[in-house]
């Protein structure tokens, strides 16, 4: 039986080998800590973590206040790509960056195929 961490690494490399738009990917803790990650070597992959965890906090409260249910996932679009925070568990997140002109459909396929993978993992 294999670890958790290497049923998290599978799916994280299952998931960039499924799209060429995804540079990394990441499952992060809810206290805003790396699990596992799949990351350029110039990215501090604690600091990632801790951004994202309170992204998708901050997301919580808002679709709270909002009424608009429990958050899934929620988008960042920059000039030079973008990030997807994508909640698997209540215990961790899923973190993808996309390159510019990232074919949207294709990774947000490929994203909730990896999400209920990983929600498999945790539970």
């Amino acid at each position: 039986m294999s670890t958790r961490v290497e049923r998290i690494r599978a799916v994280l490399n299952d998931l960039k080998r499924a799209s060429p738009d995804i540079e990394a990917c990441a499952v992060v803790s809810s206290d805003g800590l790396p699990i596992e990650a799949i990351m350029p070597p110039n990215v501090d992959e604690v600091k990632i973590a801790a951004m994202a965890a309170a992204i998708e906090g901050v997301a919580e409260k808002v679709s709270e206040e909002l009424n608009v249910g429990i958050l899934k996932q929620v988008y960042i679009e920059g000039d030079n790509g973008g990030v997807l925070v994508t909640s698997t568990s209540p215990e961790a997140a899923l973190v993808i960056v996309v390159r510019k002109g990232a074919r949207l459909g294709l990774v947000l396929y490929e994203v909730r195929r990896a999400a209920k993978e990983l929600a498999k993992v945790f539970e």
